[in-house]
């Protein structure tokens, strides 16, 4: 799978990392994200939506602590996890070609 961040397309790659390893954003030579083989789907989601804040605060040169990022990461989280089917609505809007101004 790959992940569209701004002009990036940056892979999502499953490996087998150190075991105190989830998941790391890799952005030299080639941007790419890896995934500890094995975590279970919830673990793994929380994961790849860190290693995504992870990416764009690199490619957008943005000042963010490590600790913020798992706040962003747990928060946002959360709210997908507490409000699935506002989150499949909002994607679903914003994948549509035009915008629907119902919202």
């Amino acid at each position: 799978m790959n992940i569209k961040v701004g002009a990036l397309d940056v892979p999502v790659v499953h490996k087998k990392l150190d075991e105190s390893i989830w998941g790391q954003y890799n952005p030299y030579p080639t941007p790419v994200i890896w995934l500890q083989e094995g975590l279970d789907p919830k673990h793994e989601a929380l994961t790849l939506l860190h290693e995504i804040i992870e990416c764009i605060v690199d490619t957008y040169g943005l000042q963010v602590s490590e600790g913020s990022i798992r706040v962003l990461e747990n928060v946002l989280g959360l709210i997908a996890m507490e409000n699935p089917e506002a989150v499949i609505g909002w994607v679903s809007r914003l994948s549509k070609p035009t915008f629907d101004k119902k919202i």
